[in-house]
């Protein structure tokens, strides 16, 4: 077991309830990881108390899978897909 827990960790176990009732948007990229290398949106979006409607990215999408310098599109995530 990891000792060490991110800001990431300790805000679904125990901080989550700053935004409970509310909607959320996250900002965030493919860095966004747990310890054991989950997806802040997957741990957001599966959290019964976290109203996840928003996700904003900078350059290379909110997945990575975007190249330099190409425009990102508004676009709706379809399904939940792991990060790794």
């Amino acid at each position: 077991m990891n000792p060490y827990n991110s800001g990431l960790e300790r805000f679904i176990a125990k901080d989550y309830s700053l935004v409970k009732g509310k909607k959320v948007g996250l900002v965030t990229n493919h860095t966004g990881l747990s310890g054991d290398f989950k997806s802040n949106i997957d741990l957001f979006f599966e959290h019964p108390d976290i109203n996840l409607v928003s996700l904003y990215a900078p350059e290379h999408g909110v997945r990575g899978n975007v190249a330099d310098g190409v425009k990102v599109d508004n676009s709706i995530e379809q399904r939940k897909i792991a990060c790794l």
